[in-house]
């Protein structure tokens, strides 16, 4: 595995975020809980010129590495 060294600070771009705390991703939302865990600090650019439809587009989930990693589960939401 190569490593890019320190994560001093991650970006990541949203459409929307909710009083009570959720962050909806825009497009690039595949690495962000990575980076987030890595990060001394998360900044949370808010783009507005993204569509808020896209609020629900991504299901966020970080995989164990191997040899613990399982199949990705089935998360239903209402």
């Amino acid at each position: 595995m190569v490593s890019m060294g320190k994560v001093n600070v991650a970006i990541i771009e949203a459409c929307e975020v909710t009083p009570d705390g959720k962050i909806y991703l825009t497009a690039a939302g595949g690495i962000a809980p990575t980076v987030c865990r890595l990060a001394d600090q998360i900044i949370v650019e808010l783009n507005a010129a993204h569509s808020k439809n896209a609020m629900g587009l991504h299901d966020v989930y970080e995989p164990l590495d191997p040899p613990y990693r399982r199949e990705i589960p089935n998360l239903q939401t209402e």
